[in-house]
């Protein structure tokens, strides 16, 4: 088989978890690395170019079981995103989540992102390797009281040749509704001032107050119009990008080209999928999707 699936422990001060597994394409040098003890987050993904294996990923230098919410891709679940001071309603019931944004104002990314998964299967063949998890209430015992109603999120990462997939089934194993979202959350390796972002022709902009979307939309211009511009010559330059935009109907591709290194990620969702955030982190050594 072409593909294979190697485990190793845990990097840096992570002893007292399970191993990280690594996803490999040994014809055509393409790997992933994930660590279900730690989020199921994605720590590295890395494909040939040119003959030559690049990073797809920016990585923390820092441990990654102190920061987990700092590279890689990260799954956001029960909530991506924010919300407003961490308090919400339900069916009548309110809500208190953690305080845990940069600001301290608001909850941030909900609670997979940092707590392990349990393990169901994984596996390789001649075409793609795979890994599938779990994340329900017995992997966070302690936000169980913070959500309404119980729920699993099944999430299956799978790496063929050219693509990295995100498989998500989100169940409610409760009596009353459920309310959810997800996200994907990736910091790609590539500095601002050297690439341009594409989005669908027919996205529009969030207005945000503190980050958060307030309900009212506009058409991109200004600077936000160079997001698409048709043949990704536009690059992010110096701004500084925090910002959230509805995709439109249907299935989208949001591309992302590195203009200096001359290669591009393209990620493709569902219709699901309808809204994506833009981010440059403080560092201004990657681009988030």
């Amino acid at each position: 088989m072409s593909y294979e699936i190697e485990t190793r422990p845990g990097p840096g001060d992570a002893a007292d978890t399970g191993p990280l597994f690594i996803l490999r394409d040994r014809d055509h040098g393409s790997r992933a690395e994930v660590w279900p003890d730690v989020g199921f987050n994605c720590l590295r993904w890395q494909a040939r170019i040119d003959s030559a294996p690049v990073d797809l990923l920016w990585a923390e230098a820092e441990s990654v079981r102190q920061f987990p919410t700092r590279s890689g891709i990260l799954v956001l679940f029960p909530f991506p995103n924010r919300i407003r001071q961490g308090r919400f309603e339900w069916h009548g019931r309110g809500f208190q989540l953690p305080i845990n944004d940069p600001q301290g104002k608001n909850a941030l990314h909900g609670f997979a992102c940092s707590r392990p998964w349990r393990l169901l299967d994984h596996g390789a063949s001649d075409d793609h390797a795979f890994i599938t998890a779990i994340f329900d209430p017995q992997q966070a015992p302690d936000c169980h009281q913070l959500w309404p109603a119980t729920y699993s999120c099944r999430l299956t990462w799978r790496l063929d040749r050219q693509s990295l997939a995100a498989e998500v089934e989100v169940t409610n194993t409760d009596t009353v509704a459920l309310p959810f979202g997800v996200g994907f959350h990736p910091y790609f390796a590539m500095r601002p001032e050297q690439c341009s972002i594409v989005l669908p022709l027919e996205a529009s902009r969030w207005h945000l107050e503190q980050c958060l979307p307030d309900g009212d939309r506009c058409p991109l211009s200004g600077k936000h119009a160079l997001l698409h511009h048709p043949d990704l010559n536009s690059g992010l330059g110096q701004w500084h990008f925090d910002g959230a935009y509805r995709l439109g109907d249907g299935s989208a591709e949001v591309v992302v080209a590195d203009a200096v290194r001359r290669f591009a990620v393209a990620m493709r969702c569902s219709a699901q999928f309808r809204d994506v955030v833009l981010f440059t982190p403080p560092h201004r050594q990657a681009v988030c999707v």
